[in-house]
């Protein structure tokens, strides 16, 4: 059993997402019919996503060049694309904080890794693995997202605090414009055994 905590995410700018295993970042690639995103190791090609709340408590994860855009589990399958943004469930996300700027990003209970054989990024059962694991970088600084201390057991801590009501991109932990609102603790059940937490963001 977990304590949810819903954090509302707005940002002035987009975020990037980096793939921990491979050190790359997320982007758009035009396929026949739909847009796969994609690891890419040049940044600038790289998506940068704003993080929306959904009346869920979790987040959409939109692209920042296009509001329209949303990150979307394909035709209830399990292939990330970019598709017009409609809210529905396979369009809804939580990122579970694994260690200091260290998330899965899940929906439907099932974790986003990287696919070699299709160089797509699919839900699996969540393992645990560095290949299920994603960085938020500030693209202006090209820096970590950073908390107000050095560790994963503190950045939980600060997540479940609500009187923090920003995170921090600057070493020097000036106030940064990702902003996050806790809400009252909400009893939650998810499949994960062992500390873990929620975002729209969870903490262990």
């Amino acid at each position: 059993m977990l304590v949810l905590i819903i954090l509302i995410l707005s940002i002035a700018k987009g975020l990037l997402i980096r793939h921990k295993a491979s050190n790359k970042y997320l982007y758009p690639v035009q396929g026949s019919s739909l847009i796969y995103m994609r690891l890419t190791s040049d940044t600038p090609t790289a998506i940068d996503v704003i993080l929306e709340p959904s009346k869920d408590g979790l987040v959409f994860f939109k692209d920042s060049a296009n509001t329209g855009k949303s990150f979307d589990i394909a035709n209830s399958g399990t292939t990330l694309i970019l598709y017009s943004f409609h809210g529905g469930k396979n369009q809804q996300f939580y990122a579970t904080l694994k260690g200091y700027n260290e998330f899965n990003i899940i929906n439907n209970n099932l974790c986003l890794e990287h696919d070699s054989s299709s160089s797509n990024l699919l839900l699996k059962s969540c393992n645990n693995s560095e290949n299920q694991i994603f960085e938020f970088v500030d693209p202006s600084k090209n820096i970590d997202v950073q908390y107000p201390k050095e560790s994963a057991n503190t950045a939980s801590r600060f997540l479940n605090d609500s009187s923090n009501s920003h995170y921090n991109f600057s070493s020097k932990w000036s106030p940064s414009p990702l902003k996050t609102h806790s809400s009252s603790h909400v009893i939650h059940h998810h499949h994960h055994h062992g500390p873990t937490s929620h975002s729209g963001v969870d903490s262990y």
